[in-house]
């Protein structure tokens, strides 16, 4: 006897003297599940009951499918479905209902109930008794496997090799202080940047990150404790100041911005260097003051690509550019400092224009000669 009580949507019992027609009246009704019979009476259930039991009925004849005959037909079976399961009898697989299936299956062999939990990437795996196949989603605590004498266990410890793989995780975005020099017990000098706020309490100094770099005006930020401190450039020469207890963070390229243009070849080999000294002059027109750099290559391009700048000088990553050496091109000490400088343009730059040629002279086509008058009337 199908326990269970009477289907929504219809008699709960028919009287018939053949049981096809109480099968054709239960298949018709997506929420009939089967019926028992006996003499010329069907009792029609919606399911079976507490943990799809059952139940022993002497005298009556169950009728039972868990999928409704007007239904699409099951998929195929997967090829070698049981393949994947470990077996034990005797024992009962722990867990609940696996998402978007039916707690149970009345399957003729256990290839079926294989290969429909193969097929669903919530079914770890299920317990069989007779032609009922019970599909759990889990094994509970530490995969307990409890002894049951009269079923047999299917279980699947990992994910079946039959189902399609799982898609690789996307790779993470890239983190929004990498394109920042960060640099402990220093303060960027500056002003607070145009079109934004000159503080952010934040606990993540990421979001400080991506606060400036979507905007060209900041050039950099200090940090102490949850604070940010937005910086539109480092000041007069471009200090970064000792600031203990501060870690500043800086760059002078936005991610956002387009990449800078590759270096050109050989581009140190145009200046001359002097440890110890500091290229006087100013700022040149067209590009920043300073280049925060890996190498020095970097700056030396930079200057060359330049028709203003005419060296800098080196401390530690940072270039200074300058656009002139001051009076008798004045290339002061200083200790801590390289100089790199050249005097004449630099010949990485492409070579000026010709002068264009000036236009013919409209007496070029013709011969003179002295003394003489052509022959002739006026034409």
């Amino acid at each position: 006897e199908p326990a269970g009580g009477g289907p929504t949507g219809m008699d709960s019992v028919m009287m018939v003297e053949d049981p096809a027609a109480c099968c054709s009246a239960c298949a018709s009704n997506s929420a009939c599940k089967g019926f028992s019979r006996v003499g010329t009476a069907c009792y029609f259930k919606d399911g079976f009951g507490l943990n799809n039991e059952v139940l022993d009925a002497p005298g009556r004849t169950a009728y039972f499918t868990l999928q409704s005959p007007s239904a699409p037909p099951p998929s195929p079976l997967l090829p070698d479905a049981c393949q994947v399961f470990s077996t034990a009898t005797s024992k009962e697989t722990a867990g609940g209902v696996p998402k978007g299936m039916d707690a149970v299956l009345v399957a003729a062999e256990p290839k079926m109930c294989c290969s429909a939990c193969a097929s669903n990437a919530h079914c770890r795996g299920f317990s069989q008794l007779g032609v009922y196949c019970y599909f759990k989603d889990d094994f509970g605590l530490n995969d307990y496997v409890p002894d049951n004498p009269i079923r047999t266990a299917y279980y699947s410890i990992p994910p079946s090799p039959l189902l399609p793989p799982p898609a690789p995780p996307s790779a993470p975005p890239p983190h929004p202080c990498g394109a920042y020099i960060t640099e402990d017990t220093k303060e960027p000098a500056g002003g607070g940047p145009t079109g934004m706020d000159s503080v952010m309490m934040v606990e993540d100094p990421a979001a400080c990150c991506s606060a400036c770099a979507s905007n060209s005006a900041c050039k950099g930020f200090s940090r102490v404790g949850t604070a940010c401190y937005f910086k539109d450039g480092f000041g007069l020469n471009n200090e970064v100041l000792d600031a203990p207890g501060r870690t500043a963070y800086f760059t002078l390229q936005s991610p956002s911005a387009p990449p800078p243009s590759p270096l050109l070849p050989d581009a140190c080999q145009v200046f001359s260097t002097a440890t110890s000294k500091e290229t006087a002059g100013g700022v040149p027109k067209g590009m920043d003051a300073v280049l925060v750099a890996a190498e020095p290559k970097m700056c030396c391009s930079a200057c060359a690509s330049n028709a203003h700048c005419r060296g800098f000088s080196q401390l530690g990553v940072y270039c200074y550019f300058k656009d002139d050496f001051g009076l008798n091109d004045y290339v002061p000490d200083n200790p801590i400092r390289t100089a790199y400088y050249s005097i004449p343009p630099s010949p990485l730059l492409p070579p000026p224009a010709p002068p264009s040629a000036p236009p013919p002279h409209p007496c070029g086509a013709y011969i003179t000669e002295d003394t003489k008058e052509p022959a002739g009337g006026g034409p």
